[in-house]
């Protein structure tokens, strides 16, 4: 069963973490891209960037445990998936719990749905 409160602490986690793309100063873990979005040019990435950041159609569907952890957005017809895994401090294993910064790194993913 899911926690509500350590959902919660996650869903917040998550967005900071997404919503500092619009910054540039990442913050509350690290941003990986696949080679599809590291082949993108540089304004193209950008926009795919601030749709990751921008993305707020999270829905019962397509987020059951209301921790934001995964999105589409659709850039010149093109669809991009973001998620979140959280790791351990040596980014070697899965978390214990996530909703634990002392024991968790979040990392978000960017890619092209195709190489999901």
């Amino acid at each position: 069963m899911n926690d509500p409160v350590k959902s919660a602490i996650i869903r917040d986690l998550n967005d900071q973490l997404r919503n500092s793309l619009a910054t540039g100063k990442i913050a509350g873990g690290k941003i990986m891209v696949t080679p599809g979005i590291n082949a993108m040019p540089l304004e193209r990435q950008a926009r795919v960037f601030a749709a990751v950041q921008a993305f707020n159609d999270f829905t019962d569907e397509n987020d059951p445990w209301k921790e934001h952890d995964l999105g589409v957005v659709v850039i010149d017809g093109e669809r991009i998936f973001f998620k979140f895994d959280y790791m351990d401090p040596t980014m070697s294993y899965a978390s214990d719990d996530p909703s634990d910064t002392t024991i968790t790194v979040c990392v978000l993913t960017i890619m092209l749905a195709d190489e999901y």
